[in-house]
């Protein structure tokens, strides 16, 4: 998972979905020790449903371990660090953005949120 995770650009505003079977699986977000530790006790978010909604709302890194200590130790989990966001603006003069009306930027908004789907 962790292989995964390093490939996602995710950022404030994405959501990510975890598609869990219903009463087997469950994901919890903990802090970094927890996470090293493979420690389920105190988790910051329990997300159990079948189809749990992970919003992320600030920048920083995100810790998602198994509920399952055995497999969490086996390797399911992951760290998901949410960067700052990209914008990118041409270098183009007045009279050329009267010309030409395509962009380059990048805006998200929680009406433009991008979703992953984990099962």
């Amino acid at each position: 998972f962790d292989q995964w995770s390093e490939l996602m650009r995710i950022q404030v505003n994405d959501t990510l979905l975890f598609k869990n079977k219903k009463g087997s699986d469950v994901v919890l977000e903990v802090n970094k020790d927890d996470y090293d530790k493979c420690n389920i006790d105190n988790p910051i978010k329990k997300m159990d449903d079948e189809n749990s909604v992970y919003d992320f709302d600030r920048l920083g890194s995100f810790c998602f371990v198994s509920g399952n200590k055995d497999k969490c130790k086996e390797g399911q989990k992951f760290v998901i660090v949410v960067a700052a966001e990209v914008r990118l603006s041409p270098s183009v003069s007045k009279e050329d953005k009267e010309e030409h009306h395509t962009f380059l930027t990048r805006q998200q908004s929680k009406e433009d949120k991008k979703s992953t789907i984990l099962s």
